[in-house]
């Protein structure tokens, strides 16, 4: 391991509210950042946008920003077309249940449309951007640097809360984020493979010049390395040092981890990993 483990211990915090879904989707986070934030900015939601749907209820007033092109209700569209006709052909056959299997994929479709119009269609202050987040801006993706540019300096949004999981991309990002820790109060991050990835150190030592740790939990859906006693993804919840109490920033939380009744394991038929840090 190119890092040392004991610097993703978390700062001593209270003050922590769990948004989103039970299990995988949910994410621990500080209370008062939430109710702060004049901007979210999520870059990945694919089919589960639970996070934003409740940082909006505990913050009506919020920007939601939301990047990911995979989030696409075409496909899900067709795809939903495609089961009901298979669902037809398994009905006339007499499989029952493979036509309802063909049926519950029918349904999935249609309930996940409906919620997606319900929370990005019919909102003037919920926006999705159908474009990956690359280091580079292109026709199909768009980069950091020149969102929060736009949001902070020319939208006056100055209180931004920030939420990446784009699946190993966060590590070519990361330097065009911390330009603007002025304004950022709080970001939680999954990170993949950080075992193996020397940018995890560096992806490190850039936040934790202007952030502190506040919780930390391990994906369960990932791998253990059993090697370094140690989860291969970890789910960061950092605020900006200016929003911490000086007392604190040097304090290490005596929690264990994950926190009873505030974590939940991403996969719930596996147990959660626990984490030590020594």
């Amino acid at each position: 391991m190119h890092w040392d483990k004991g610097r993703l211990k978390p700062i001593k915090f209270t003050g922590f509210v769990r948004l989103g879904k039970n299990n995988d989707g949910g994410y621990v986070v500080p209370r008062t950042a939430v109710e702060r934030a004049n901007v979210l900015v999520s870059f990945g939601i694919g089919t589960d946008w639970s996070f934003e749907e409740a940082f909006k209820n505990a913050n009506p007033a919020v920007i939601i920003e939301a990047y990911d092109p995979s989030t696409n209700p075409s496909i899900w569209r067709s795809g939903g077309l495609s089961s009901i006709g298979k669902c037809i052909a398994r009905f006339v056959l007499l499989d029952w249940d493979t036509a309802i299997r063909h049926l519950r994929d029918f349904t999935k479709s249609r309930d996940l449309i409906s919620r997606y119009k319900k929370f990005f269609s019919d909102r003037h202050d919920v926006h999705h951007v159908r474009k990956w987040i690359a280091p580079q801006p292109s026709h199909d993706s768009s980069c950091p640097a020149e969102i929060l540019d736009r949001l902070i300096n020319k939208e006056n949004k100055k209180s931004v809360f920030l939420k990446l999981d784009i699946e190993g991309a966060e590590y070519g990002i990361i330097d065009q984020i911390v330009q603007f820790k002025d304004f950022i109060d709080c970001i939680v991050i999954e990170c993949h493979d950080i075992d193996r990835r020397v940018a995890f150190g560096t992806l490190l030592s850039s936040l934790l010049q202007d952030f502190s740790i506040i919780h930390v939990h391990a994906n369960n859906c990932a791998s253990f390395n059993e090697y370094e006693n140690f989860p291969t993804a970890v789910e960061l919840t950092l605020l900006n040092n200016q929003l911490v109490k000086s007392s604190d920033r040097n304090t290490s939380s005596d929690r264990t981890y994950p926190i009873n009744e505030l974590d939940e394991p991403n996969e719930p038929r596996k147990p959660d990993y626990v984490l030590i840090f020594d």
